[in-house]
């Protein structure tokens, strides 16, 4: 499956009926999309994420700390998304999440992610952007890469 296919679930769920329940799975599916269009960006370049919960860290480590700007920048983003989404689905007192701003900025946040991500695969100016990650990745993180 496309996991821009989430984002464009959280979209309509922000834009459908105005309740606590549409935005914080709007915001859950953000978070997801671009969580799951992460993990498949790094298999596509060599680097295999943990199975199960260890992949959310693997995937932000692996970004923030490759020394590429861009993918740091989305791995801060996606952290930032990934606590939003844990306020969206498991903290129901926390009604911040509970607001079209809030998933709006989700939203855009996911896509923000999902584009620099892109750009790593896509771009072929980015083969140094690459072999950096996937070093990172394999040296210290000890993930597994091909």
């Amino acid at each position: 499956m496309d996991p821009r296919r989430f984002l464009e679930l959280a979209v309509i769920l922000k834009g459908g009926q105005a309740s606590p329940e549409f935005y914080r799975t709007s915001i859950s599916r953000a978070y997801y999309a671009a969580f799951n269009f992460g993990v498949q960006t790094l298999a596509s370049i060599g680097v295999r994420c943990s199975k199960g919960p260890g992949a959310h860290g693997d995937l932000t480590k692996c970004l923030g700390g490759c020394g590429v700007q861009a993918c740091e920048k989305a791995g801060a983003r996606l952290q930032a998304l990934r606590g939003r989404r844990i306020d969206a689905d498991y903290e129901m007192e926390e009604i911040g999440s509970e607001t079209r701003k809030e998933a709006d900025l989700a939203c855009l946040e996911a896509n923000a992610v999902m584009v620099a991500l892109g750009k790593l695969t896509d771009d072929p100016t980015m083969a140094l952007s690459r072999a950096s990650v996937k070093r990172h990745a394999s040296e210290v993180l000890r993930l597994t890469v091909s």
